[in-house]
């Protein structure tokens, strides 16, 4: 079985930290998953959002999963990012 986890929450919301932990914890146990993020969870590929040194960025987590991180791109388009304000990775479709 296939999981299938929908990003929707904005990366400063407690639920996208949620779903990174059980996106880890998916790849620990070797379980098959695949994430899209849709709505306000576009803007975890917002290059210009700034991050304080001292806290975690979300963006870079996900990265570290090194798995495709698609991203809808009419929701990006719609909440002011552009794809060259977008974070591209090898294992990113966008």
């Amino acid at each position: 079985m296939s999981t299938l986890l929908l990003i929707t929450a904005a990366p400063t919301s407690i639920h996208a930290w949620h779903a990174l932990g059980l996106a880890q914890a998916l790849q620990a146990e070797d379980q098959e998953f695949r994430v899209f993020f849709y709505q306000d969870g576009v803007q975890v590929a917002n290059n210009l959002q700034w991050v304080p040194d001292d806290q975690r960025n979300l963006s870079v987590e996900w990265q570290k999963l090194s798995i495709r991180l698609p991203v809808c791109v009419s929701a990006a388009l719609a909440r002011g990012n552009r794809s060259r304000e977008c974070q591209t990775s090898p294992n990113s479709s966008r």
